[in-house]
């Protein structure tokens, strides 16, 4: 149809099929529907003197050319009916049907089936079902059941063509961690006026190539789904959409050859009523979107809007977004995006915290992930098994996770190092990553690009227990950040500052205090100090040693010495030495009765 459509030939003919029963009938089989909106037209046909066997050759090869492997011609015919036309069939073993009854209905409680994959499942009062009189013999739309399936001893078949409700089909499939062809093409929504010819080429093929006689005419229940009503296309609105005008003649150059009929007496209104095939066409704009599609959007004339629009914040979270991934690149990190989904056992997180989801596609995507931790692990394990052993990776994504009862999202930045540093550099000699590559990073994402201290969630080595969940053996660093509310701080406009026309004043103070005293906490009393006491002089306070003496010689065992540069500095004039001392006497002073000593 879409070659057709597209110009690249023309679609065959169909050529018509018929049959007619080949006696009275002798059967008095009846099909009940008890739950319309889940399958709204069902079809039983009735076929006896069936010799199951092997396949033809012809029909083996088409089967095998899809991937499967050739079972029997009855059931090799379902399948070919399958892929030949998209409409799934089932054939039962009329013999193994109780009551000679179908009945479509809910599962009722406690109920099981055991399906033709040797499984037992325990089905929910939600699952569509066909049963005979006594138990359910298939999972509507999914699968058959073991017990009615056709064997080499079959002599007669009931098949089954009917249209089944997609989300119903849906539901059942992935609750039950089910996939078939059927289920496949059910849940896409099928042709359900294609039905009957699925049908009678079966039969056809069910007479040529297992002798099957038909003994009763079709029982037939219920009634396929409406047809979509006719959609109104506006030419000037096509127009308007695609930039470019396009007349009613080219429209429906497009619209026939893909199946959609135009209203006869609408010429001017442009009425058009798309097949049963096409589902997806629901509005105006779906036919327009045919159009472009059709005749491609290299043919459509590029248009620039005039005017101004301001900025919006989701322009601002996108332009910072963009100039923190920047700037990692820019240092030699790699950017990488994992799923947000992920399997539980690959998530260190609390069960209370984690989001589990519903109906998940596979066993890998059962929650949504609480941090970004997991996925960069796993990525960098998968580097190392294969020999790419030095990685610095970061992700921005969104995390998931419940916080006193609510569910939270949030956007993260996640940062992972480990491996060697410098390697294969001839004026370098290579090293481990440590802890302190990460921290000058993050010192410099906290201060430099404004993300603050307060936004880090974590910044410490890789704990053993997540490691191993990874099978990661190398030694590894990670920090992660909350980086929502950095994207909706407002921005400080830039401003110029001039180079400064007077030298600036160096002083160094050495420190001597506790060895458990983090170097921040130093850090943040002699900076407050130094304002105090030298105000907008302050220029920088920066850190540049550490000592510590193991044999207690030089300093008390217990205590370690932390050397800073403070740099002074006025726009308007030089400093004195004597403005100077006294600023630092004042800090001194100021450290002294915070119990820090000067070395």
């Amino acid at each position: 149809r879409e070659l057709a459509a597209l110009g690249f030939g023309a679609k065959k003919p169909k050529k018509p099929i018929s049959f007619a029963a080949s006696g009275p009938s002798t059967h008095d089989w009846t099909v009940a529907l008890s739950d319309t909106e889940a399958c709204p037209r069902y079809t039983l046909t009735l076929l006896e003197n069936v010799k199951v066997g092997p396949s033809p050759a012809w029909l083996r090869e088409k089967i095998e050319a899809t991937g499967h492997r050739s079972i029997n011609n009855v059931v090799d015919i379902t399948n070919f009916i399958l892929w030949e036309t998209g409409q799934p069939l089932h054939a039962f073993d009329a013999a193994k049907l109780a009551g000679k009854k179908i009945e479509v209905r809910r599962a009722r409680k406690g109920e099981t089936l055991t399906a033709l994959d040797d499984k037992t499942y325990t089905l929910d009062e939600s699952d569509l079902v066909i049963a005979d009189g006594d138990r359910p013999q298939a999972l509507a739309g999914v699968i058959g059941g073991k017990d009615s399936a056709v064997t080499e001893t079959t002599t007669a078949i009931a098949l089954e063509a009917a249209w089944f409700d997609p989300a119903t089909v849906r539901r059942s499939g992935r609750r039950l961690g089910i996939l078939t062809d059927s289920a496949y093409r059910f849940e896409r929504r099928i042709d359900p006026y294609r039905l009957p010819e699925s049908r009678i080429r079966a039969v056809v093929l069910l007479e040529e190539l297992a002798g099957a006689e038909l003994v009763q005419a079709p029982v037939d229940a219920g009634q396929p789904p409406a047809v979509r009503g006719p959609i109104a296309l506006r030419p000037e609105r096509v127009a308007a959409v695609l930039g470019t005008p396009i007349t009613p003649e080219e429209i429906a150059a497009v619209l026939l050859p893909l199946g959609l009929v135009q209203k006869e007496g609408q010429k001017e209104a442009n009425t058009w009523t798309p097949p049963s095939y096409r589902h997806d066409l629901e509005t105006e704009i779906d036919l327009i979107e045919e159009v472009a599609r059709v005749r491609g959007l290299a043919g459509l004339p590029g248009r620039v809007r005039h005017g101004w629009v301001p900025e919006s914040a989701a322009d601002r979270a996108w332009d910072r977004t963009r100039l923190l991934r920047r700037s990692l690149a820019a240092r030699g990190w790699q950017e990488i995006l994992t799923e947000a989904m992920a399997a539980r056992e690959t998530l260190g997180e609390a069960e209370e915290n984690l989001l589990a989801i519903g109906n998940p596609i596979n066993a890998q995507f059962t929650h949504l992930r609480p941090a970004l931790k997991d996925g960069l692990l796993a990525i960098a394990a998968g580097n190392v098994a294969r020999g790419n052993p030095s990685l610095r990776l970061f992700e921005v994504g969104k995390v998931y996770r419940k916080e006193n009862g609510q569910v939270v999202e949030e956007v993260r930045l996640g940062l992972l190092h480990l491996g060697p540093v410098d390697a294969l550099q001839w004026t370098a000699q290579e090293r481990p990553a440590d802890f302190y590559d990460l921290k000058g990073l993050a010192d410099y994402l906290e201060t430099e690009i404004g993300l603050g201290a307060a936004a880090r969630v974590e910044l410490a080595p890789v704990d053993p227990a997540s490691a191993k969940r990874h099978d990661l053996k190398a030694k590894a660093f990670y920090a992660e950040y909350r980086l929502g509310a950095w994207l909706t701080a407002p921005e400080s406009p830039a401003l110029f500052t001039g180079l400064p026309a007077f030298p600036g004043v160096r002083r160094d103070i050495a420190l001597v205090v506790p060895s458990a005293t983090p170097q921040a906490d130093v850090a943040t009393a002699l900076e407050k100090a130094a304002k105090t006491a030298a105000g907008a002089s302050l220029q920088q306070v920066a850190f540049f040693d550490l000592f510590e003496d193991a044999k207690g010689e030089k300093l008390p065992a217990g205590k370690k010495s932390l050397a800073y540069a403070l740099t002074y500095r006025l726009a308007d004039r030089t400093l004195t030495d004597k403005e100077v001392n006294g600023w630092q006497e004042k800090i001194l002073g100021s450290l002294r009765s915070l119990g820090y000593d000067l070395r």
